[in-house]
């Protein structure tokens, strides 16, 4: 360990100061280009886009959702589209439409990601000086930026026309003028702003403004008296833009609606949410199940039972889940139902029946699970979201193939990055848990813990999500809390070893 401690001292020493920052952006982009590169022109068997044919960027299910309303608002004045209606908060589809403005199709979506790539070079060495201003060492400033910027945990999404690679930026941009509003507190414009956006994003992000105004108000005030005195304009200043946008965006839903509508008008697109198909992600959501149907060991495939996967699962549902109300038979007979509306046999008569049908036996299904096993409904549930959200490999899409396909260099990288996560999640549990305890003294250090456990636990916890990419805006800040967690370990290991 002393060896370790003097070989990273004699490699910071000779690195360039930290405000250089021309070279340590530079070397972002070197890491974060070499997997944007593979993936954007050398990775084979890349899945195929269905609205940006033959385009560089890598486009998902959701993309549309996000890009459609906006090309129908430039075409014809209406955020819509008849498939994903205005579900979408429009933070991700304001900077397509700001393009395509002045661009075609595929240049806006390229520029996109070529935008998203830059963003999350510059974010990685952002993510180092937060680093820094914490703990005030150069060692986890340095520490810091090469574990994230060699990671491909958010890397993964900065070719993927997906709201994560911005969102991850543009919460550690937030996070960084939060940090600085103790020189000056108009930073707080700043960082109410890169939250503002990355809520309009990912609309989950809203609640990390509740640690955001805690932080404020522990930095500002003294005791509870001085809150008032001496915490309320530095929080206004945090939540002005907050207010002015999202009140621009509550004023058009009413418009629209003729009713307050703070964020999104539905938990699941329209589509979804007036079908059975809501009713059947909160009856698998009832006993921790997936429902992330680009899975292929996902709970739901039960149900659909998809042939288009290169890894062929069958997924059975838990013996536990079943009821006086229901067994595996039912749930065959109910998905041979549901098979039978996603085809196009069906008139639209019979398919509204089937439909409403469906529903009903869902919602049965789901009220029996919520009475007669209230344990499973209450507690075991969130422990399979959570179970699902962040214990696994990290590298569930790191190749359009499975382990048994690749090749040595490739498996390799994959066991590489593998146990980078596992670290990362240990150490950034472990680190986190410590910071919040000495966050009772040190608001800063409340600040990074609780951030990156918010998202560890309050999304498959509290919110009932277990989709693992809604885990990358706190994975930075786990490789955070995962350096002073090293740090403090080889500081004891020092100083027993001095005695």
């Amino acid at each position: 360990m002393k060896k370790i401690n003097q070989l990273v001292t004699s490699i910071v020493s000779k690195l360039p100061n930290r405000n250089n920052f021309i070279f340590w952006i530079l070397v972002a982009l070197f890491f974060k280009s070499m997997f944007f590169g593979y993936k954007a022109w050398l990775e084979p068997n890349r899945f195929a886009n269905t609205h940006y044919v033959n385009m560089l960027p890598a486009e998902a299910t959701d993309t549309y959702s996000y890009f459609g309303p906006m090309e129908n608002y430039k075409n014809n004045g209406s955020y819509y589209t008849p498939e994903h209606e205005d579900y979408r908060m429009p933070g991700y589809g304001i900077v397509y439409l700001i393009l395509r403005m002045v661009l075609s199709i595929r240049a806006t979506v390229t520029t996109i990601v070529f935008l998203q790539l830059l963003l999350s070079a510059l974010s990685v060495y952002v993510l180092a000086q937060i680093a820094y201003m914490v703990f005030k060492r150069e060692s986890i400033f340095v520490l810091t930026f090469f574990l994230y910027a060699v990671s491909t945990f958010v890397s993964l999404y900065d070719i993927a026309l997906l709201t994560e690679s911005f969102t991850a930026s543009a919460f550690i941009f937030s996070v960084y003028y939060l940090l600085k509003s103790d020189k000056d507190p108009k930073y707080l414009l700043l960082s109410g702003f890169f939250l503002t956006w990355s809520t309009f994003m990912r609309p989950v992000m809203s609640l990390v403004f509740f640690i955001f105004v805690l932080y404020v108000v522990v930095k500002n005030a003294k005791s509870i008296a001085e809150v008032f005195s001496k915490a309320v304009k530095p929080l206004l200043l945090l939540i002005i833009p907050f207010i002015l946008i999202d009140g621009a965006w509550m004023y058009r839903n009413y418009q629209h609606y003729h009713r307050i509508i703070p964020l999104t008008k539905t938990r699941f697109y329209t589509s979804t949410e007036t079908t059975y198909l809501s009713h059947l992600n909160w009856f698998i959501q009832a006993f921790g199940g997936s429902v992330a149907g680009w899975e292929p060991d996902a709970d739901i495939q039960f149900f659909y039972q998809r042939k288009d996967f290169k890894i062929k699962k069958d997924v059975e549902l838990p013996a536990y889940v079943y009821t006086s109300k229901f067994n595996r038979d039912s749930l065959i007979q109910l998905r041979t139902m549901i098979q039978s509306i996603r085809t196009d046999s069906l008139d639209s008569i019979k398919k509204r029946a089937l439909d409403v049908t469906l529903m009903r036996t869902l919602d049965r299904y789901t009220k029996s699970i919520q009475t007669e096993k209230p344990f499973l409904y209450y507690f075991y549930a969130r422990w399979r979201f959570f179970k699902t959200f962040l214990i696994h490999s990290g590298t569930r899409n790191l190749f359009y193939k499975g382990s048994s396909e690749l090749n040595k260099p490739e498996l390799f990288v994959k066991v590489f990055y593998t146990l980078l996560y596992i670290l990362v999640m240990i150490g950034g549990f472990a680190g986190s848990f410590i910071l919040l305890f000495r966050g009772l003294k040190n608001a800063n250090f409340f600040l990074i813990g609780s951030i990156g456990l918010y998202f560890a636990f309050v999304t498959p916890i509290i919110v009932r999500m277990d989709q693992i990419r809604y885990f990358v805006p706190g994975y930075p800040f786990f490789v955070i809390a995962l350096v002073y967690l090293l740090v403090v370990i080889a500081d004891r290991v020092r100083s027993r070893s001095a005695v």
